[in-house]
C-alpha cells in the first residue's frame, strides 16, 4: 500500500490517510490545546508523509508517522501566537515532594483537561520529554530554546500538574 502511495495513488492515499489518522490524531492531541489545532497538524503531516512518502518509504512506518506529527506539531507551535512567559510559581512549591494521594480512576478529559491548563510552552515540554521521550537537549533545538530553559519548564509543569490534580483529588474524596 505504501508504494502505490508513493506513485501518488489516490485510493492508496486515501486507506492510509483513514487508516492512520486515529493514531495521528491521538499524537497531536497530546501536543496541541485543542481538537481542531489537532486536526490541522493531522492533515499538515499527511501532506508531508505522502511528499516524502514518493522519496523513500520507511521500514517502521508507525515511528516515521509519530515523528513526523510531532515535528509538525511543534512547527506550528514555533510559528504561532503563544504566551512564552513562564507561571509564577514559588520555588518551594516547584521543588516540593509533597505525597499526595491522586485518583486512580482519572478519565482521559480530566487528564487533558489539566494538560491544556499548562502554558503552551510547559505543556510543550513536558509531553515532548515524560510522554514522547526526548532529552532535554533535543527539545531545545526543536524549540529554539536552552536545555536549562527546557528543564525549567518541566519543572514548572510538573508542579502545576500536581497542584491541579491535589486540587481536583481533594474535590472528589469532598464531593464525589
Amino acid at each position: 500500500m505504501l508504494r502505490r502511495c508513493s506513485g501518488g495513488h489516490a485510493k492508496s492515499q486515501e486507506s492510509v490517510y483513514f487508516g492512520y489518522y486515529s493514531y495521528a490524531l491521538s499524537v497531536a492531541l497530546r501536543l496541541v490545546p485543542n481538537r481542531e489545532d489537532a486536526r490541522e497538524v493531522v492533515n499538515d503531516s499527511f501532506v508531508k508523509i505522502f511528499q516524502l512518502l514518493q522519496e523513500e518509504i520507511p521500514l517502521n512506518f508507525m515511528g516515521w508517522l509519530r515523528t513526523i506529527v510531532v515535528r509538525t506539531a511543534i512547527d506550528r507551535y514555533r510559528s504561532g501566537n503563544h504566551d512564552p512567559s513562564p507561571l509564577h510559581l514559588s520555588e518551594e512549591l516547584i521543588s516540593s515532594e509533597h505525597s499526595v494521594e491522586f485518583p486512580t480512576n482519572l478519565e482521559a478529559e480530566e487528564i487533558i483537561e489539566a494538560l491544556n491548563r499548562l502554558s503552551p510552552t510547559e505543556r510543550m515540554v513536558f509531553i515532548l520529554f515524560e510522554i514522547e521521550g526526548y532529552r532535554h537537549e533535543e527539545i531545545a533545538l526543536m524549540l529554539g530554546i536552552e536545555a536549562g530553559t527546557s528543564r525549567s519548564h518541566l519543572s514548572r509543569s510538573k508542579a502545576e500538574l500536581r497542584m491541579y490534580l491535589t486540587k481536583l483529588c481533594h474535590y472528589e474524596k469532598r464531593y464525589g
